[in-house]
């Protein structure tokens, strides 16, 4: 009696191919949905990972930089702190100092501003005043310079400016 290697497979009724593609198909379908959670966590960690250690710059072939580097977060937090200490080079805390002494420059030329935009106020005020008072003066010669006019204007050219 010879033995062929795959013989049973012949033997397989048609139920028990149904049964087996049924389990094959859950087996699959299984892994899928326990697969995608799993593969997202390990992409988050991934994330975390690269983060944490930072990324090497990448480039190409030809030398050309395809993506920059990146420190982690240790490096990151030392440069962050290096700026804050005050060690007198360039740092975050003298950019701070600098940027307080520009504003406070700033309050007092608005101060002095403010200052001058009052006295313009004033000067305005006492100009529209003075442009009252002249009109009221001139209300009052008008009448004189009409008889005048009358008077001393010969009345063909009277007519003539009026017309």
């Amino acid at each position: 009696m010879t033995v062929e290697p795959l013989g049973w497979i012949a033997r397989l009724t048609i139920g028990e191919i149904i049964l087996w593609v049924g389990a094959i198909v859950a087996f699959v379908t299984l892994i899928r949905k326990i697969g995608k959670p799993i593969k997202r966590l390990v992409d988050g960690l991934e994330s975390i990972t690269r983060d944490w250690h930072g990324v090497p710059e990448r480039r190409d072939a030809a030398g050309m930089l395809i993506e920059p580097g990146r420190p982690g977060i240790m490096a990151q937090v030392e440069v962050l702190r290096s700026q804050v200490q005050n060690s007198h080079s360039s740092n975050l805390r003298e950019d701070l100092d600098i940027v307080r002494d520009l504003v406070k420059g700033l309050a007092e030329q608005q101060v002095v501003l403010s200052e001058k935009l009052d006295e313009h106020i004033d000067i305005a005020k006492e100009s529209d005043l003075n442009q009252v008072r002249l009109a009221e003066q001139l209300e009052e010669f008008t009448p004189v310079m009409k008889q005048l006019q009358e008077q001393y204007v010969p009345p063909d050219e009277l007519s003539a400016k009026l017309s």
